[in-house]
């Protein structure tokens, strides 16, 4: 499935803080936990593959994932079981359900045949150590 985020365009009400009609690190943040938790076993966002340790950060008007920079809107591919995905977003208490009551653009698409890139970087392990064959 493919998760579409991106900036609200609706008027704000007087007094309103504009920034509540804006993606931020943590909304991209929050919906992948949202995927994680409901089963998704790959995901990427603007195909950059996101892993366990993935950093993602705001920065400015831009949000850094895995030390590149991205702007609006974000494309959230993930591979899993697209029914808990989706119940989990948009459910009476889902993140995608939140967003949207604020103005946030937030849209879901079901994709069939979706490939999420490998993880461009080469991965270390401080703790790991290869295992011995077994005879």
């Amino acid at each position: 499935m493919i998760v579409y985020v991106d900036d609200g365009t609706r008027e704000l009400y007087e007094g309103e803080d504009p920034n509540s009609v804006l993606v931020h690190d943590i909304d991209i943040l929050t919906i992948i936990n949202e995927l994680n938790r409901s089963g998704a076993e790959a995901l990427s966002v603007n195909k950059q593959r996101v892993l366990n340790d993935t950093s993602i950060s705001c920065s400015g008007y831009t949000i850094r994932i895995n030390d590149q920079f991205f702007a609006r809107p974000f494309e959230i591919s993930a591979i899993g079981d697209s029914k808990r995905m989706v119940a989990a977003l948009i459910g009476p208490d889902g993140y995608g359900t939140l967003l949207q009551d604020y103005g946030v653009i937030f849209k879901i698409k079901i994709e069939d045949d979706l490939t999420i890139p490998k993880y461009s970087e080469s991965q270390s392990y401080d703790d790991m150590t290869k295992a011995k064959e077994e005879e």
